[in-house]
Parts: C-alpha cells; sequence; structure tokens
C-alpha cells in the first residue's frame, strides 16, 4: 500500500507540472530600442541588461536581453518576451505573457539599482514595437512637424558636439557620431513619418532588424526581411514573419 501512494503522489506531481507548464506558445513579442539611465544613453560597455516582468522587477523574467549580446543590434537592446496561449484551458506560466497583458521593462546596470524603463501592453502576437526612435524628440514614435523645431536646434556641421540646452542629442544624432550634420538631416527627411504614422527608421530600428534577422538566419528560419509588414497603431505585427 505504501508504495502504491507513493506512485499515486509522484504521479500528481507530475500531472500538476505538466498542468502548470502545458500554455501553447506563441510568436514572440519584440521590443527595441536604446537604454538611458540618469540622462545617459548607455552602450555594450556599459554592463546593462534589459529584462521584463508581468509584475516587480523580482517577479520572474518573461523576457531578458544584455547590451551587447547580439552584435548586430550595436548599443541597442532587442528584447523579445515569451508568449503563451491558454486557449487549450492550461494554467499560466509565470515566465510567459499573454495577448492583452501589460509586461513591464527595467533595465539593470552592474550593482547599480534597477530601473523602470516602460510599461507596454501586449496588442497582438509577434508584435514588434520601438523605443525612443531616432528623430522623434517628444517621445510619441512619430516623426512629424512637431519633432523639426527641435531637431533644427542640434544642427551643428561636422566634428561640432551640439550646444544648445534645448537640443535632445540622442534624438538628431542618427548616425551616433556626436554630431548632427548633413548626414543626420537626410536621415531625418528618411524618417519623416508624419502625425499618427509610426517611424520605421533609425539607429535602433536598422541594428534590431539585423539583429532579428541574424537570429531567423541562425535558427533556419526565413528573414524577417523576406516577408510583407503590416502597422498599426504603433506596432509592427510580424504575423507571418514580417519586420
Amino acid at each position: 500500500m505504501r508504495l502504491v501512494s507513493i506512485g499515486c503522489v509522484m504521479a500528481g506531481i507530475g500531472i500538476a507540472a505538466m498542468v502548470a507548464w502545458a500554455g501553447i506558445p506563441e510568436p514572440d513579442a519584440v521590443l527595441y530600442g536604446y537604454v538611458k539611465i540618469g540622462g545617459e544613453r548607455q552602450t555594450v560597455a556599459d554592463n546593462v541588461t534589459v529584462f521584463a516582468t508581468l509584475g516587480t522587477a523580482t517577479d520572474p523574467q518573461v523576457g531578458s536581453y544584455t547590451l551587447g549580446a547580439n552584435e548586430q543590434a550595436g548599443d541597442c537592446y532587442v528584447l523579445r518576451i515569451k508568449l503563451e496561449s491558454l486557449a487549450d484551458g492550461s494554467q499560466p506560466s509565470p515566465d510567459a505573457a499573454r495577448i492583452g497583458q501589460a509586461v513591464h521593462v527595467f533595465a539593470k546596470k552592474g550593482a547599480n539599482p534597477v530601473q523602470p524603463l516602460q510599461d507596454v501592453s501586449i496588442a497582438d502576437r509577434g508584435m514588434i514595437k520601438g523605443f525612443l526612435v531616432t528623430g522623434d524628440s517628444n517621445g510619441d514614435t512619430y516623426v512629424d512637424g512637431v519633432d523639426f523645431k527641435p531637431f533644427q536646434k542640434c544642427v551643428s556641421g561636422p566634428g561640432q558636439t551640439p550646444s544648445d540646452p534645448q537640443c535632445n542629442k540622442e534624438a538628431a544624432d542618427f548616425d551616433t557620431d556626436n554630431d548632427v550634420d548633413l548626414r543626420d538631416i537626410q536621415m531625418f527627411q528618411v524618417c519623416f513619418s508624419g502625425p499618427g504614422k509610426p517611424a520605421n527608421c533609425g539607429y535602433c530600428q536598422e541594428h534590431s532588424a539585423a539583429a532579428r534577422s541574424a537570429e531567423f538566419k541562425t535558427s533556419g528560419g526565413p528573414s524577417p526581411s523576406d516577408n510583407a509588414t503590416s502597422k498599426d497603431g504603433g506596432l509592427v505585427k510580424r504575423d507571418s514573419g514580417s519586420e
């Protein structure tokens, strides 16, 4: 009897474990951008890890990325959020998000305290969303007329660091060479999207696309650029593997 009881208990534990982790995997959500801590833009040399949870910074992580982990991403982070569906009636996993949930994104620099970055609502499976878009001085993810005047204040010429205190250099220095010159002006024109239309260019957008493409090729899948894209409300859906 004792052996039977032990066997039943072990079987029960096994069933409970399978139920707890039986969510149906969905295509990852991808968040990308650069990290600012204390007003300073962070680089691969700064030992920064970006991670996301469904609650506080100490809760189980649904995604994590250390700057420099993918050399194609440069100084940007490309954070993959693990998604799952409970369509089969399974219980939620603590380390996965679901469509409609909000994830909280944090940054940890070395031994310094954790810094909150942003909260993001998961609108669709495979969604891709960028933050701190180059050219976007007011943070609304659009590059439009509102951003043009702040950009003008940053124009300094080749080799000259912008000196105007009203200049948001991170938003104006497209090629990250510490000046805002003709090349940056040309890139601003390319990025200009207009009101209500998410910009689809800039340093982190380009580097995150290269990083995702490299991941696809490593895994044997198609490159994201091989498929059409669709945009909706600042998100880029990757339902068919699109960027």
